[in-house]
């Protein structure tokens, strides 16, 4: 949880969440929680996009539970 806040808090000091219609592309995905807690923050960029790049399909993934807007 700390790395993922900490990677959120530089995004959003850099002016990066502020931008309409990026494409936040996370490798090494694993269960998604990084993009989890990114999409909570930029739900209100509807033009922006959210790409997964894992290796392995392993379970207890929460990408089949983010709802595609």
């Amino acid at each position: 949880l700390f790395m993922q806040a900490s990677l959120i808090g530089n995004l959003a000091k850099s002016g990066w969440l502020d931008s309409d219609g990026t494409i936040y592309i996370e490798f090494g995905a694993g269960r998604a929680r990084l993009t989890t807690y990114l999409l909570n923050i930029i739900s209100t960029h509807s033009k922006s996009k959210v790409l997964l790049v894992d290796r392995d399909a392993s379970r207890h993934k929460v990408c089949g539970v983010i709802n595609v807007k």
